[in-house]
């Protein structure tokens, strides 16, 4: 049995198209879908065939790292389990933020008014760094890559999905950084350790 998808970028408040393929006749499918050592939802699917497909919608407890076990059970007893690894996008249809500049609010020049908007419930916050720090490409700010790799320290006893990082020139000669983010299936060999490397409570 494999599992795969055709959703190239998976967004939180989307959904994520899933295929679950069999070599024998399946009646019933189970599935988890786990995240940061939990177990964010679970489902029975009637297949009554070798092959079927699914959606799961996505939400922001399953970001930026998630993985879905599929299993069923043979006559004998047997269990046939395969689990996806996959990345969950939670940047995109967010809020808005507009940061403007406002030169004319003192007229002496030794200060400037910062106004930013964006939707409301949000935390926004400033930071400073001096100019030849800045060109050095060092700073007091947060970049996408710290938020992700701390949360990814949740599941570090877990594979998650390939990654890539594209790296391109960007002002002030910094080189900027593009994510790319593969599913990927588990190193498992069997599937019992398939539930223990992707923290499912059951153990087959």
């Amino acid at each position: 049995m494999t599992i795969t998808t055709s959703t190239a970028k998976p967004y939180v408040g989307e959904y994520m198209i899933l295929t679950i393929t069999s070599n024998r006749y399946v009646e019933q499918l189970y599935y988890q879908v786990v995240a940061k050592g939990n177990i964010i939802t679970r489902d029975i699917l009637d297949v009554h065939g070798y092959q079927k497909t699914f959606t799961l919608v996505l939400s922001r407890e399953m970001a930026p790292s998630c993985r879905i076990v599929t299993y069923f059970f043979k006559q004998d007893g047997e269990v046939v389990a395969d689990s996806l690894n996959f990345f969950v996008n939670f940047q995109k249809n967010q809020n808005d933020v507009k940061v403007t500049f406002n030169h004319g609010k003192d007229f002496s020049g030794d200060s400037f008014e910062i106004k930013v908007k964006s939707g409301p419930y949000v935390f926004m916050a400033t930071a400073a760094t001096l100019g030849d720090i800045h060109d050095r490409g060092d700073g007091a700010h947060i970049t996408e890559k710290m938020i992700i790799d701390d949360l990814l320290t949740y599941d570090n006893h877990v594979n998650h999905s390939f990654m890539h990082w594209w790296r391109k020139p960007g002002p002030q000669g910094h080189y900027e950084k593009d994510l790319l983010y593969i599913p990927a299936p588990n190193y498992a060999a069997d599937s019992n350790l398939t539930f223990t490397v992707c923290s499912s409570l059951y153990q087959a």
